[in-house]
């Protein structure tokens, strides 16, 4: 009698092998057989693994990179509820955001039109058990313009776009602002939910 065996796993193609039952394999033989289907099914898992991380990030930073565009806008409309709403419920409830915005929006010279360039950055990101767990972008507007003509060196902000162990973590965690220099060419910076000095180089 002759023993078929065809393939088992999702839509690949089905291949059929004839086994010869007069054949024998040492003990040897067996566990090396073993081995290299175990290696191959491992591996099969792990690509596909690897493919849903890369794609669960890609999309994050995608949504983060579109949401900056929106940001600005924010800016321009001096839209104080939104912007405060785009910070983590953690920093929602532990800063005054629509107060330290009303400042910010008073210190300027001029309402917001315009920037230069914007820069996208991912920070930093951390996998466990083939899971994005911790994944946080810079976002950085430079060379703003104001309707009265006025360039502001920078804007930006960080943000946590996921945190699977404090989900309240999730949102933007802190905004910093070069309001200019000083006769040493020191920074002189305004921050928006966080009171930790961030340097700009």
């Amino acid at each position: 009698m002759k023993t078929i065996c065809s393939g088992l796993y999702g839509e690949m193609n089905y291949h059929m092998y004839i086994i010869n039952p007069s054949l024998t394999f040492t003990k040897s033989q067996i566990r090396k057989i073993i081995k290299t289907i175990s290696f191959v099914f491992i591996s099969m898992l792990l690509l596909t693994s690897c493919d849903d991380k890369v794609k669960e990030e890609s999309l994050l930073c995608k949504e983060a990179k579109e949401e900056a565009n929106q940001v600005f806008e924010y800016l321009k409309e001096e839209d104080i509820q939104s912007l405060s709403e785009l910070f983590s419920p953690n920093k929602q409830t532990t800063y005054n955001l629509e107060a330290e915005w009303k400042s910010f929006f008073e210190s300027l010279d001029g309402k917001i039109k315009d920037y230069d360039c914007l820069k996208f950055d991912e920070a930093q990101r951390t996998f466990s058990d083939g899971k994005l767990y911790y994944l946080t972008v810079n976002v950085e507007f430079t060379n703003i313009e104001t309707e009265t003509g006025h360039i502001y060196e920078e804007l930006s902000y960080s943000k946590i776009l996921k945190s699977d162990s404090n989900n309240d973590e999730e949102g933007i965690w802190g905004v910093s602002f070069v309001n200019g220099r000083d006769e040493k060419g020191n920074l002189n910076m305004t921050y928006i939910g966080c009171s930790k000095e961030i340097k700009i180089k």
